[in-house]
């Protein structure tokens, strides 16, 4: 796709190289000392006890849950408006999705919809989603989680770098998941971390990485699996860390840039007044009408600017539609939300004739 405006690429140079280079040579690349450090350089960059770095950011969803002791038959809230793997773990668990739906405006969980979901089936979890790298209400979920003696689980993977009430995203809920996939704000080409305050968790979560194994070796004290982290993929993390704020300070002012000129004519995702720092793995427009949100998509990727429309509701993929969930209601607002949104190009090496090129091809369109 040369000459096109990407929605992203992975931010990665020299210092990545370098760091490679010099771990490769010093002969340890699966899971060591490097992965430590590259956990504790997140754990202080959150402010939060623990971090637990995985594979991917789907066994670290899965993980979330097989600590919590999810299984079949067991009831997790999720919104239907995800990734797919948001719900995949959920069925790997023999579990039973209740989906959601969403607030039109935030694109996030609709609350009042979900303190009527809890006080109806009583749920073990409530996994909720920060889609676009906008937080959820952290607080007023943890509110309703604890009167119905629910878990909140944060899926997290797109806003790591946020900012919530003041705090980083990342310490609010029980367990929050990151991806560390190649188009997230930071990455290690593959990869996954869990953060907690929860010492009992934290544990839990390094027995399920490590195949169950405990404090003695080749002694297993549950079920786990391979999700391990390498050393080759902290020394990359470890780079991408030191350069974070960087990387937010640059996608803000893009994002503000874009905002600008655009005015009152596109509508957005709404950030809401709790959120000081939204990260943007995507920046969300809302359009009118399917129709126009098409048209718009269409003319983008004639004149080479790649678009996305993330995600297509899980309730409505081809193989979950054959698979066992619940919801309250036709779940109306989440396709609705599907069908208007488009996600536009807003990562932070993006120039100002690319942001003028965007956004005059919108405004000309919409």
């Amino acid at each position: 796709m040369k000459n096109w405006i990407r929605m992203g690429a992975p931010d990665v140079g020299q210092l990545e190289a370098k760091e490679v280079y010099e771990q490769v040579l010093s002969g340890w690349i699966s899971q060591g000392k490097r992965t430590q450090e590259f956990e504790k350089k997140i754990s202080d960059f959150i402010n939060v006890n623990y971090s637990i770095a995985m594979s991917n950011g789907t066994v670290t969803l899965h993980s979330t849950l097989v600590s919590l002791g999810i299984s079949p038959g067991d009831y997790v809230v999720v919104p239907s408006l995800t990734y797919i793997s948001s719900v995949n773990v959920i069925y790997l668990c023999g579990a039973i999705p209740i989906y959601c739906d969403v607030d039109q405006e935030t694109l996030l969980l609709d609350l009042e919809e979900l303190e009527n979901i809890l006080e109806k089936y009583s749920p073990k979890a409530v996994m909720s989603v920060d889609l676009k790298g906008l937080p959820c209400d952290y607080d007023l979920i943890n509110q309703i989680c604890d009167v119905y003696g629910a878990v909140h689980i944060a899926d997290s993977a797109e806003s790591l770098g946020g900012v919530y009430k003041g705090s980083k995203v990342g310490s609010q809920a029980a367990m929050h998941s990151f991806s560390l996939f190649a188009n997230k704000t930071i990455t290690t080409g593959e990869g996954g971390l869990v953060t907690t305050n929860s010492e009992r968790y934290s544990t839990k979560l390094k027995t399920i990485r490590n195949q169950g194994q405990g404090d003695i070796r080749y002694e297993h004290i549950a079920m786990g699996f391979n999700y391990r982290f390498t050393d080759v993929k902290a020394s990359i993390g470890i780079s991408q860390v030191s350069r974070l704020d960087d990387i937010l300070s640059k996608r803000q002012k893009v994002v503000k840039n874009i905002k600008d000129i655009m005015g009152e004519k596109v509508k957005f995702q709404k950030v809401p007044k709790y959120v000081d720092l939204h990260p943007y793995y995507n920046l969300t427009c809302l359009f009118e009408s399917k129709k126009t949100r098409d048209s718009i998509m269409n003319i983008l990727e004639k004149n080479n600017i790649e678009t996305r429309i993330s995600f297509p509701p899980c309730h409505l993929q081809p193989y979950h539609k054959n698979l066992e969930s619940i919801s309250l209601n036709n779940l109306d607002k989440t396709v609705r939300s599907f069908e208007i949104m488009l996600d536009i190009p807003c990562h932070q090496n993006i120039n100002e004739n690319e942001i003028d090129k965007i956004t005059s091809i919108i405004l000309a369109n919409v």
